[in-house]
């Protein structure tokens, strides 16, 4: 009994021997570090939503913008445009801020015959800031300038130019506000653009304040919204707008329907403020800007600009396309995200967005086309 129980011993001893050393040796085992946390994915959000997009509101708020007359930047007309945004985006809940910045012109006479001579130079313009948090700090930007153009000193009507992309923009953000979204925004309405010889100085000044405040830091993509009103509308891909998501805002155009108003081929180079944005760091903007009306540039083009050459129509083409845009943008920048926090990229559209990634991460040379698409000829 005694032999017995002494030999059982040995074999348990043994066999307890045996599982350890190969517990120890088993490749599986070996390979993994009971140590190291596994990292979690992000918490899966519902697939970003908004509500649908009101051409009617938008027309409202274009009509309630050009009824006032030209708005030069800093003057009362602009002002009331301004508490006007204002009231509308807080009543969205936004938080808003303004930006202030000396435009080194004079302000026009009330008559719009010429430039007042009081003050003899310079006058305060005002930019809006407002914010609409999400469940992530990151960023999506939205600029729109809400005065008027001032290309030869006088004041356009600023129906088309100065105001449309800012009706636009203000009904977006009421959509974007009733809807759920994974990022927060920043919607940016600009002074001061289109004043004489500096075109853009409104949108570069508002940018560098971002840019100093880490802001623009924040900011993953952006949409310029500008000259989007006229009733002949025609939109065309920009050189010097992010060729990722510029693709989304064409597919998203020809999946809704207005293939018409985004011009299936060629090239344009625009002029507009998200040229600006890229300057100060925001590279991953695009412009949905209209070419300028013919004598736009030397001040002759104020019939154009007058609220009569627009329609609802092609403000419910760029807003229910800038929505759709913004939307699968969300969602673009969450597969991305995602992507970053797994080891390695699982789908061909996971490695598409990386590389996507990496285009819009290279080094921008003033001027100059940034991804190899733009580097086509229109």
């Amino acid at each position: 009994m005694k032999r017995r129980f002494r030999s059982g011993g040995l074999l348990s001893l043994a066999a307890g021997l045996w599982m350890t050393w190969t517990a120890c040796t088993s490749p599986a085992v070996v390979s993994r570090d009971p140590v190291a946390p596994v990292s979690a994915p992000p918490a899966k959000l519902a697939p970003p939503s908004a509500a649908s997009f009101s051409p009617e509101r938008a027309w409202f708020h274009l009509e309630s913008i050009v009824r006032r007359g030209p708005r030069p930047a800093g003057g009362e007309q602009a002002a009331a445009v301004r508490t006007y945004l204002q009231n509308r985006l807080r009543a969205s809940g936004f938080q808003v801020e303004i930006v202030e910045h000396a435009l080194d012109a004079p302000l026009p006479a009330p008559d719009g015959d010429g430039p007042a001579q009081e003050p003899a130079a310079g006058r305060l313009v005002k930019s809006l800031v407002a914010r609409l948090p999400g469940p992530s700090a990151d960023l999506v930007l939205v600029a729109a300038p809400y005065t008027s153009p001032e290309p030869s000193g006088i004041p356009l009507p600023g129906a088309n130019a100065g105001g449309s992309g800012a009706a636009v923009a203000l009904e977006l953000a009421r959509a974007l506000a009733e809807g759920t979204r994974h990022y927060s925004y920043l919607f940016v309405f600009v002074a001061g653009d289109g004043v004489g010889a500096a075109p853009l100085e409104g949108s570069r000044e508002v940018a560098l304040h971002l840019a100093r405040s880490g802001a623009l830091a924040q900011a993953r993509a952006g949409l310029f919204l500008d000259r989007v009103g006229d009733a002949e509308l025609l939109v065309r891909r920009d050189l010097h707008s992010s060729a990722p998501y510029r693709d989304i805002v064409w597919e998203q155009a020809e999946a809704r329907g207005y293939g018409g108003a985004f011009a299936s081929e060629g090239f344009a180079e625009l002029v507009a403020g998200h040229r600006a944005f890229g300057s100060a760091g925001l590279r991953q903007m695009v412009a949905l800007v209209a070419p300028a009306s013919a004598g736009f540039g030397d001040g002759t083009g104020s019939s154009e600009e007058a609220l009569a050459t627009c329609s609802s129509e092609s403000l419910a083409a760029v807003g229910r396309v800038s929505l759709g845009s913004l939307r699968a943008i969300e969602s673009r920048l969450d597969r991305i995200d995602r992507y970053a926090a797994s080891p390695a990229p699982t789908t061909a559209r996971d490695a598409r967005d990386r590389e996507a990634a990496s285009i819009d991460s290279l080094p921008a040379r003033e001027g100059v086309a940034t991804s190899t698409e733009e580097g086509a000829s229109p």
